[in-house]
C-alpha cells in the first residue's frame, strides 16, 4: 500500500465520520482566545491540564530540525500558529488538543525531555536566524550567558483558542475536521482517543505500537503517525463484537465501542486480546492466498480499499490454516473475481457510504456467502438487508 493511499483512506474515513455529525449550534458553545506564555503553557502541561499522552511519542511526525525551528521562532518572537483546545466534558479546567499537539510536545519535550520524550535529542540544530544557539539544550540555554534568549523563550506568547461548554462531542469532531483538512490529514482517531480515555483506548495504541501484519498491509515499518492502524483495529473489534448493533452511524458505532469496552475492560480484556490475535491471523491467511500487496484490494488490482479490507478481515480472521486447501482457495479466488466485477452488487456496495446500513449488509452478506461456499463454513447472516 502506498503512503498516498493512507492519506486517501484517512480523508475518506474522516468524511464518513463528519457525515454522521448532527451539529446543534447553541449559545452554550463559546470560544475564547488568549495569549499564553511558553512558561504558562508548560505549567499547564506539567500539571496535566493539557492532555498530550506523551507515552506514544513515536506517533508524532515532526523531526528535530522542525522542532528546533519552532523554538527559534519563539525566542525571536516570530508568529507561530495558534493552539486550539477544548475543555473536557468530564474534567473541568482540563483541555483536549484540537490543533497544535506537535507544537506543545515540542515545547514540553525541549524543557523536560525525560518526561516528554518527543525529541530524538533535545538539542537545537540547523538554526538559520540564531545559529549561535545551535547545539544548545535547555540546560545550556538557561545559563547566565544565554539569559536573554532563555527569558525570550519563556515569555514568548502563543495565541490559544479554547472551546468551552460544548453541548456534545460532535462540534469537536467538526472543528477537528476543519482544522486538519490540510495537505497532511490527521485521523479522527486521535481526537477519539482523547475523548474516550481508558484501558481499551490504551490497548489500541499499545498493540499497534508493535509492528505486525497490519503494518505490512499499510506499507509502513513503524506505528502510523495518524493512528490509521489503531482506527482499523477499533473498527475490526467493533465489527466482531457488535456488528449487528450498527445502525448506519459509523461515528456512534466506534465511539460506543470505545465507551463500552473502556467501562468494562475486565470483562472484555481477554476477548479483545484474542480478537487482536485473530486479526493478525486473518491477514496472514489472506496474504498466503493473494500476497501482501493485494490484501484489501479487488481481484487483479492493487489499490487498497478500506471497506473491502474490513469485510475480508471479519471473515478471514475466523478461518484457520487447515481451511486453506488447494480446492478451497481455487473456489474463493474464482468467486472473488466475480465479486470484484465493477458492475457487481458487491462492488457497488463498496463505493456507497458505510453510513448506510443497507450497503454494509450487502457487502458483508455477499462476502459471507462466498466464504461459506469456498471453505465449507456456516457463518450466519448478522445483517439482514432491510429496505431503507
Amino acid at each position: 500500500m502506498e503512503y498516498n493511499d493512507i492519506d486517501n483512506e484517512i480523508v475518506e474515513s474522516n468524511k464518513e465520520i463528519v457525515d454522521n455529525i448532527t451539529l446543534i449550534l447553541s449559545e452554550n458553545i463559546k470560544t475564547f482566545s488568549r495569549d499564553w506564555t511558553v512558561e504558562t503553557i508548560y505549567n499547564q502541561i506539567k500539571q496535566g491540564n493539557i492532555e498530550l499522552n506523551p507515552k506514544f511519542q513515536r506517533r508524532n511526525a515532526w523531526n528535530d530540525e522542525k522542532r528546533s525551528r519552532l523554538i527559534e521562532s519563539l525566542i525571536l518572537k516570530l508568529p507561530v500558529p495558534e493552539i486550539v483546545l477544548a475543555e473536557s466534558h468530564t474534567e473541568k479546567n482540563k483541555f483536549i488538543v484540537l490543533d497544535g499537539k506537535q507544537r506543545l510536545l515540542t515545547i514540553a519535550g525541549f524543557i523536560e525531555h525525560e518526561t516528554y520524550k518527543y525529541w530524538v535529542k533535545p538539542i537545537l540544530k540547523d538554526l538559520k536566524l540564531k545559529p549561535k544557539l545551535n547545539n544548545m539544550s535547555i540546560e545550556l540555554l538557561s545559563q547566565d550567558i544565554n539569559q536573554e534568549s532563555y527569558r525570550a523563550f519563556q515569555n514568548s506568547d502563543i495565541r490559544c483558542t479554547v472551546v468551552f461548554n460544548q453541548t456534545s462531542d460532535d462540534i469537536l469532531y467538526e472543528i477537528f475536521y476543519r482544522l486538519n483538512s490540510g495537505a497532511v490529514p490527521l485521523s479522527m482517531q486521535e481526537l477519539r482517543q482523547s475523548l474516550r480515555k481508558g484501558k481499551f483506548s490504551d490497548f489500541l495504541m499499545e498493540s499497534t505500537e508493535e509492528i505486525g501484519p497490519l503494518h505490512k498491509v499499510l506499507g509502513i515499518d513503524q506505528p502510523d503517525k495518524r493512528l490509521l492502524d489503531a482506527e482499523i483495529l477499533l473498527k475490526f473489534v467493533s465489527n466482531r463484537i457488535r456488528l449487528n448493533d450498527y445502525n448506519g452511524n459509523l461515528k456512534k458505532f466506534l465511539d460506543d465501542t470505545l465507551l463500552t469496552l473502556n467501562n468494562d475492560w475486565d470483562k472484555y480484556n481477554k476477548i479483545v486480546i484474542n480478537l487482536y490475535l485473530d486479526l493478525n491471523k486473518g491477514i496472514t491467511l489472506l496474504e498466503s492466498i493473494v500476497g501482501i500487496n493485494s490484501v484489501g484490494a479487488y481481484y487483479s488490482e492493487k489499490r487498497f480499499n478500506r471497506n473491502l479490507f474490513d469485510v475480508q478481515l471479519y471473515y478471514f480472521s475466523q478461518l484457520e490454516e487447515k481451511d486453506l486447501n488447494k480446492d478451497n482457495i481455487s473456489k474463493y479466488l474464482s468467486g472473488f473475481e466475480k465479486l470484484s466485477d465493477r458492475d457487481s452488487p458487491f462492488r457497488k456496495s463498496m463505493v456507497s457510504s458505510t453510513n448506510t446500513k443497507k450497503s454494509l449488509a450487502i457487502r458483508f452478506n455477499l462476502f459471507r456467502v462466498l466464504i461459506n461456499e469456498s471453505f465449507n463454513k456456516h457463518f450466519e447472516n448478522m445483517l439482514p438487508v432491510e429496505n431503507e
